[in-house]
């Protein structure tokens, strides 16, 4: 569908206009909806192929994708306080943190 305006009265619509905006956006998430249905469609093709590759000769760059897909690649092991007493332990010291902070600001 071809709608004849300037780019100027769409950049507008863009940038200043909240039913367009909206409404770009809405269709924007159904799009991307649509896609993201598509590629878990492909999930169990995907699975197969990694495992493939991850019992064959060069199994580090699968490795890498299924960590990067996973959200671990180069991810810090989780920390902080495990205990209850050292968790307010911790947040005291953040709080005394914070208002010393607040003091020396100007």
């Amino acid at each position: 569908m071809a709608v004849e305006v300037t780019r100027q009265t769409v950049s507008e619509w863009l940038n200043h206009h909240p039913g367009f905006q909206a409404a770009l956006h809405s269709r924007r998430q159904e799009l991307w909806a649509g896609m993201a249905d598509t590629l878990r469609g492909l999930l169990p093709k995907v699975l197969e192929v990694l495992k493939c590759e991850l019992e064959g000769e060069q199994p580090l760059p699968a490795a890498v994708h299924v960590l990067k897909a996973c959200g671990l690649y180069g991810m810090l092991p989780p920390r902080g306080p495990t205990e209850v007493e050292d968790a307010v332990l911790a947040e005291q010291h953040r709080l005394k943190q914070r208002q010393y902070a607040a003091l020396a600001a100007p």
